[in-house]
């Protein structure tokens, strides 16, 4: 017998909620509240990217020398890029 797909549900939830699934549930739990809420993320998204290991060591090596993170790093080549392509500068 071939598996089953799992069935999925959507879940609307208020922006000011976070949603943690526990053992296949969704709990709610006030933001205030939740010991994995970030007030810095609120207004970000994430954005993965896929790099060489050398490419990573080289960011954590210049991150060391200059007393910046990954973080700076990446925000300031994202505005030297928009700079570059006649766009502005919105990376915080």
């Amino acid at each position: 017998m071939p598996p089953t797909k799992p069935e999925y549900v959507t879940i609307q939830v208020p922006r000011d909620r976070v949603t943690e699934f526990v053992d296949g549930i969704a709990a709610e739990w006030p933001t205030n509240q939740n010991p994995h809420h970030r007030p810095g993320r609120a207004a970000r998204t994430h954005l993965t990217v896929f790099i060489f290991p050398a490419v990573k060591d080289q960011l954590r090596m210049l991150g060391i020398e200059r007393g910046r993170t990954i973080q700076a790093q990446v925000v300031e080549a994202l505005n030297d890029y928009f700079a570059k392509h006649g766009k502005p500068e919105t990376a915080e």
